[in-house]
């Protein structure tokens, strides 16, 4: 759903308190400060596209502080990725600091304390917990880093964050759509970690956490296979097989025990309505294999699901 919210027309002295209403709606709740004088003049726009949400606001300068308190009480568990359109910024997270300029790109985790002081006309993308802990599990080295970015891949960025802004979806005949601009869009954005993350593994086997990476970035794939796999890790079939013993596994058991995993949550998440949809996002042509599959790793079955009551909306 697309919203737009504006201080225009407010008396003065209601400004800076219906901005911080609307920006703790619409991303997290934490304690603010203005660091301006004179009238708080700001606009926020934002469009959903299911749990990803692409948002600008523009305002003058004042500090967000989001603490342990705040993370205790709410439920926005979710990453947030800043682009500087405009202005400055600072982003404070996990003992770290981000100074942002225009073209800057910073990552930051609303399950972590941090504090953003911001002056500046900003892109902020919301996205999923799920999609980023399963498709890029290195994310959380890069909070708070100023990521690097090719100029090419950001104009892609920036071109895409601006036509989502403006884009009508919401007839319910466009929810796959929805769904396709969302991964898209995600896609995107894991580009521009996976660059970030080049050549900075902490594994002791990085050839290990190239694969493990290359498959979760091709879940969604029913051919990926492991002649795949060994050639993007740059080794034999053989010697992958030793390293995925070590794990306890092989190769292909242990992609389908991550399809599963993501299509559990893509269950759990309402990213899929149905099994079949799941069975399909995750990798499965076969939607007995899926649902036997599934229960044999979580002891329930994946129409279990389903069959919960919605929990109710926290504010």
């Amino acid at each position: 759903m697309r919203l737009h919210y504006t201080t225009a027309g407010l008396a003065r002295g209601e400004k800076y308190d219906f901005w911080h209403e609307v920006v703790c709606n619409q991303f997290v709740t934490a304690d603010s400060i203005k660091n301006c004088d004179g009238v708080f003049d700001a606009q926020l726009t934002c469009n959903s596209f299911g749990t990803t949400q692409v948002s600008r606001f523009d305002a003058p300068a004042h500090k967000w502080k989001r603490d342990r308190k705040h993370i205790r009480t709410d439920d926005q568990d979710v990453y947030l990725l800043g682009v500087l359109r405009d202005g400055k910024g600072m982003l404070r997270q996990n003992d770290k600091v981000a100074v942002q300029q225009k073209g800057s790109i910073a990552l930051y985790d609303t399950a972590l304390p941090f504090t953003y002081d911001l002056s500046a006309s900003i892109n902020i993308l919301t996205l999923p917990r799920i999609m980023l802990d399963t498709r890029a599990p290195h994310a959380r080295q890069l909070l708070a880093e100023n990521l690097t970015c090719d100029p090419g891949l950001m104009a892609m960025l920036c071109d895409m964050i601006d036509s989502l802004l403006e884009l009508d979806v919401e007839a319910q005949e466009y929810t796959m759509v929805r769904r396709r601009l969302a991964n898209s869009l995600m896609d995107l954005v894991l580009a521009i970690l996976d660059m970030n993350s080049a050549g900075s593994s902490t594994n002791a086997n990085p050839r290990m956490e190239k694969m493990l990476a290359y498959i979760r970035a091709n879940l969604s794939d029913p051919d990926l296979c492991p002649a795949e796999i060994a050639k993007f890790g740059s080794i034999s079939s053989r010697t992958m097989n030793r390293l995925f013993a070590k794990l306890g596994t092989t190769p292909m058991r242990w992609v389908t025990t991550e399809r599963l995993r993501l299509g559990e949550r893509y269950l759990v998440e309402k990213n899929a309505s149905t099994v079949t949809e799941a069975a399909f996002m995750v990798g499965f042509n076969d939607i007995s294999h899926f649902s036997r599959s599934f229960k044999q790793l979580f002891g329930y079955s994946p129409e279990k699901i389903l069959k919960r009551p919605p929990t109710a909306p926290k504010r």
